[in-house]
């Protein structure tokens, strides 16, 4: 009776969460990522070098416009071990360095870093099991945003790792959210090679200003960053 009473309640938050089928029925309350950005052909253009945890690390998650919340799911493959059969703690806390940073991105926009992250692991998180999330933007002052967030079992009875975060948007130049989501987000008409395109037009200009700064300097000329 009671893995059937845990089964319902696992059943019951899963539809909770939006997913390709029932996705258009939630699309008035949550928005999604990125996808140009999300690409790798464009990440590897920005200069990215890959990272095999997020690789690996499955994660699916929403915005709630109502509540403000970001929730979703993630699942640890067998590499994030750590304890026998549980999820290492640093994969956690860089897992939820990942989520709190996108609630800070709806928050402020592009360009934030974190700050401060601590961590209080509450049990372990089985490794191979999806667990949910939930973040929330705690406040915000200038460009400080500070956020909470927890890992927990899908029938919501085990809080696994609980965790706080300082970020900081390090220019006032950098897009904000919904600017970011007009050139980037679902809607967008730049296309991914348009804006492959400007990567490339952007590194050509800042190495030439680079190289006519050497120049005049008598410095050697540094490889550009993107």
């Amino acid at each position: 009776d009671r893995d059937r009473q845990r089964g319902r309640r696992v059943v019951a938050a899963l539809a909770t969460l939006p997913t390709s089928q029932n996705y258009a029925k939630s699309a008035q309350r949550f928005s999604v990522d990125f996808p140009i950005l999300l690409d790798r052909d464009v990440r590897v253009a920005m200069g990215y070098r890959g990272s095999p945890f997020l690789r690996n690390v499955k994660m699916r998650y929403y915005y709630n416009t109502d509540t403000e919340l970001l929730e979703g799911m993630v699942k640890f493959p067998t590499d994030c071990e750590g304890p026998i059969g549980a999820v290492h703690g640093g994969c956690l806390a860089a897992a939820l360095d990942n989520v709190l940073g996108y609630q800070s991105l709806r928050s402020v926009g592009l360009g934030c870093v974190t700050l401060n992250l601590n961590v209080n692991y509450r049990a372990f998180t089985p490794l191979g099991a999806c667990v949910r999330f939930e973040t929330k933007r705690d406040r915000v002052e200038g460009r400080k945003v500070y956020c909470s967030a927890r890992f927990r079992s899908l029938d919501g009875e085990t809080v696994h790792v609980e965790a706080t975060a300082l970020f900081y948007k390090t220019s006032e130049r950098m897009l904000g959210y919904d600017d970011a989501k007009k050139l980037f987000g679902s809607q967008s008409n730049m296309t991914k090679q348009q804006f492959l395109n400007y990567l490339e037009e952007r590194r050509k200009r800042r190495s030439k200003t680079a190289g006519s700064a050497a120049v005049a300097s008598g410095k050697p000329r540094m490889k550009p960053k993107l």
